[in-house]
């Protein structure tokens, strides 16, 4: 019996010490493992009705099919916004990012034409010339998608838009840009060392003449883990000694009415918007609570929003974004509840989230108290199971196993 036991009892520390080796030291294998387990966990934080606040207007296959291939003129998307704005939407997430005026054959012969035409037409004929020259132009001001696009976003007045930036520190000086979207309270910027959030360079921006219509402008970077899904957010990026709010945050504050001076920023702990508070991590990240698998939020064709083919009570209030949807331009991506995850869902869950104060946070105490349960089962394997008979070990064991599990998914 001694030699069962002292078997029993080597066996029991060795495993313990494998198993503390691996947290002190987290091997690739036991990260996998642990983010596998959270997916698990994931699953049963599922919240299919996630409130009514956020509707997703899709680029899909139908509207491509019946207005063309992308990428589609301007004009659509300014035709969007308004129908969206009538529609009494509070706020607007416009998903595209148009770093470049449109690439319009047709306004360019224009212009040419208005270049060379006077020199061809008899000088005295100033009512000739005149009449041509009205003509072409209303035939400009029509061909002219940027100058409708920016007209709609003047109008409406909130249409959060994007911008993106390389991940990584910046490899030498670089100019700064939309200074005026990016937070200025940082509560404790001694602390910026110690709490890094992410870097970002080269950004790419919408053009001046959008982004200068816009009341808010966020970044749209996502984050993936190793194994390539997404579970955080990164609600701020630094680039050259700035901090640019997320593409989901400015949306949020959006819709809150608060000023982005108001923002508060305190590193390693947390993000404050109005009265609501986003937990960060001591990397700046906030970790995504997925309410449900891909369409869960409400959905509406780009093609049926123009035609006034829904009713305007679905977004009347709320907060519509417009994205990609259809096959071949989509962006998607891996999530803990499924891959082919539309980054604008994404999106979507993230102000769900803030908005409902729905979050997965890591207390500070948790690696103490996780090395605490190992220490604790590592006695147990080792002392108390190999004294057990098999009946009241399985049970203790499954009980154990059970109470784990749950303090993990708390």
């Amino acid at each position: 019996m001694k030699k069962f036991f002292l078997s029993d009892l080597i066996l029991g520390l060795t495993l313990s010490v494998a198993v503390l080796g691996a947290f002190f030291f987290q091997p690739a294998f036991f990260e996998s493992f642990e983010l596998k387990t959270y997916d698990w966990r994931s699953l049963l934080r599922q919240n299919p009705k996630p409130g009514d606040e956020i509707a997703i207007v899709a680029i899909d296959d139908d509207s491509i099919a019946k207005l063309g291939r992308w990428p589609w003129p301007r004009s659509f998307i300014a035709d969007g916004i308004d129908a969206i704005k009538q529609a009494g939407a509070k706020v607007i997430g416009l998903n595209i990012l148009f770093t470049e005026p449109e690439r319009n054959q047709g306004l360019i012969e224009i212009r040419n034409l208005q270049d060379t035409l006077p020199a061809l037409l008899p000088p005295k004929n100033t009512a000739l010339r005149d009449k041509i020259q009205e003509t072409l132009s209303a035939i400009e001001v029509k061909l002219d998608n940027d100058s409708r696009l920016v007209s709609s976003l003047e109008q409406s007045q909130n249409v959060v838009l994007p911008m993106y930036f390389t991940i990584g520190p910046s490899l030498g000086e670089e100019e700064t840009v939309l200074s005026s979207h990016t937070l200025t309270q940082i509560l404790n910027t001694e602390d910026s060392v110690r709490y890094p959030v992410t870097e970002g360079h080269a950004p790419a921006i919408p053009l001046d003449i959008f982004a200068e219509q816009s009341p808010a402008v966020g970044h749209v970077n996502l984050i993936t883990d190793p194994d390539g899904a997404v579970r955080s957010e990164i609600p701020v990026i630094q680039f050259q000694g700035d901090y640019y709010p997320s593409f989901a945050l400015q949306i949020v504050r959006q819709y809150l009415g608060i000023p982005v001076e108001d923002i508060k920023l305190k590193l390693g702990s947390y993000i404050e918007v109005g009265r609501a508070r986003i937990p960060i991590d001591q990397t700046g990240k906030m970790l995504i609570t997925y309410n449900g698998p891909a369409g869960t939020f409400p959905y509406y064709s780009f093609y049926d929003v123009i035609n006034q083919k829904i009713d305007p009570a679905a977004l009347r209030n709320k907060i519509v974004i417009i994205g990609h949807m259809a096959t071949g331009i989509a962006d998607l991506n891996v999530t803990p509840l499924g891959s082919n995850f539309p980054g604008t869902e994404i999106t979507a869950n993230i102000i769900q989230n803030i908005l409902h104060q729905n979050f997965v946070t890591r207390p500070v105490w948790a690696q103490k108290a996780e090395l605490g349960i190992l220490l604790f089962i590592g006695l147990f394997i080792s002392l108390l199971l190999p004294r057990l008979k098999a009946l009241p070990g399985a049970i203790i064991s499954g009980m154990l196993f059970a109470g784990i599990a749950g303090f993990g998914t708390y």
